[in-house]
């Protein structure tokens, strides 16, 4: 969400839509519209005349810096930035902010810093002996990882073919710095050996270890901002459920994955997250 800043060659000002800032003396050459009550009382200041701490680069509403730690920074860079509107960029449920912002300010603060969930935890289930489907969804697995990494995420990344963990082991990752999941592998059915939609769409771990949406829900303390459930009759247990309104997510459509075929469609949901 870009503002209409442009820099001015001849006089060497920033146009910000509403005033010009002089990046020179690091101060507005004209009152601050939002006025006292949102701007604070000194009308011509920029970040609250502590460009030390508080930076606007790029004159976005809200800066998300995500650096690989367990929590990423998001910058409150315009007085029209609110927990809302921070909500709707990163994918997160503005109703739960108490329990995913650090510190929980309502309202947002001009130019001040906050923290918001940066853990991802991407899961390659065990996947039998045939090796061609294997490869296809651990390759799945693994693009997933990079480019969550590549946007900055810490990123938790099990493969049951080369490591040993269980369920409590996924559902450990609980608390206000988990951003979301990645789920890859077989699915338990729901038409074999009895057509009960109730004992399907739970992600194999392995074959005497299973994992429902409906554990990961209890686990987490808010809803996630991203997840993909790449199994069998994933719609059976709703996994859809467990991601907020403005989250990303991902999951297969039938009884059966295909084995690899959907990585554009997984790609393009990871690229959409901020």
């Amino acid at each position: 969400m870009f503002s209409t800043k442009f820099y001015d060659w001849e006089t060497g000002l920033l146009y910000y839509g509403a005033r010009y800032y002089n990046p020179s003396t690091g101060k507005w050459l004209s009152r601050d519209p939002a006025e006292e009550e949102e701007g604070g009382p000194n009308l011509y200041a920029n970040c609250q005349n502590d460009l030390v701490d508080y930076t606007d680069l790029l004159g976005l509403e809200w800066v998300i810096e995500r650096s690989h730690g367990p929590r990423a920074k998001a910058g409150a860079t315009m007085p029209t930035d609110t927990i809302f509107s921070l909500a709707q960029i990163i994918g997160l449920d503005p109703t739960q902010y108490k329990k995913w912002l650090q510190p929980p300010d309502d309202p947002i603060t001009f130019c001040k810093t906050y923290t918001i969930p940066n853990e991802v935890v991407v899961v390659v289930g065990k996947l039998g002996f045939w090796p061609g489907p294997r490869k296809r969804l651990e390759r799945l697995g693994k693009t997933t990882s990079d480019i969550l990494y590549g946007k900055g995420f810490m990123v938790q990344y099990f493969n049951r073919e080369v490591q040993t963990f269980s369920s409590d082991t996924i559902t450990g990752f609980k608390g206000p710095d988990l951003y979301g999941y990645a789920f890859f592998g077989h699915g338990t059915t729901a038409i074999w050996p009895i057509n009960d939609p109730s004992l399907g769409g739970d992600f194999k771990i392995d074959k005497n270890n299973t994992l429902s949406s409906a554990e990961m829900k209890n686990a987490f303390q808010f809803d996630y901002g991203l997840g993909i459930a790449y199994l069998c009759s994933a719609p059976f247990q709703n996994w859809r459920s467990i991601v907020s309104p403005f989250g990303h997510f991902w999951g297969t459509s039938g009884y059966y994955q295909v084995n690899g075929a959907d990585t554009e469609a997984v790609e393009a949901t990871l690229n959409a997250v901020k």
